[in-house]
């Protein structure tokens, strides 16, 4: 995993595939994948997009959050809805707006629905339902490749530009 501050060497890169995310530590002991996604990622990823990237995270501040209910998309999938979920759908708007080709996750009827997937393991399952309500802090935005792997990380600022 990238450490904060640290990013692979990126140069121009072949199209990649991922998402944008933010990680949820306070659930790290029940969910080996705690975070809320908001954005796919599509395309290339440079290092001029990075450093726009980590200064539009940079130049906002954390925000707190909670996760307190089990809801379900219309395909049936599980998720879980952060509360509010403002924060999430203001930087997810804006990274759609400036980066066109992204495409923001939950895209039910075109509204952007910032979520944590809840597992289909039953073990998993139980453990982050058990944990509900769970309140929590927005850190940092993760860019990860399709396979989980975490190519960036981006720390929020600690105050609103």
């Amino acid at each position: 995993m990238a450490e904060l501050g640290e990013r692979r060497p990126l140069g121009p890169t072949p199209s990649l595939t991922g998402q944008l995310v933010v990680p949820v530590p306070e659930l790290a002991a029940v969910l080996s994948d705690a975070v809320i996604g908001f954005l796919s990622w599509a395309g290339e990823l440079d290092a001029a997009l990075d450093r726009q990237l980590a200064a539009y995270v940079g130049d906002r501040a954390g925000f707190d959050y909670a996760l307190t209910t089990l809801s379900t998309f219309p395909d049936g999938t599980e998720y879980v809805p952060p509360a509010p979920g403002a924060g999430f759908r203001r930087l997810g708007h804006h990274l759609h707006k400036q980066f066109r080709e992204q495409t923001p996750l939950g895209d039910f009827g075109h509204a952007l629905v910032p979520h944590l997937a809840v597992p289909t393991a039953p073990g998993p399952r139980q453990g982050l339902l058990e944990r509900l309500p769970v309140h929590c802090h927005a850190a940092e935005v993760w860019l990860r490749a399709a396979d989980g792997e975490v190519l960036a990380r981006y720390a929020f600022g600690t105050s609103a530009a």
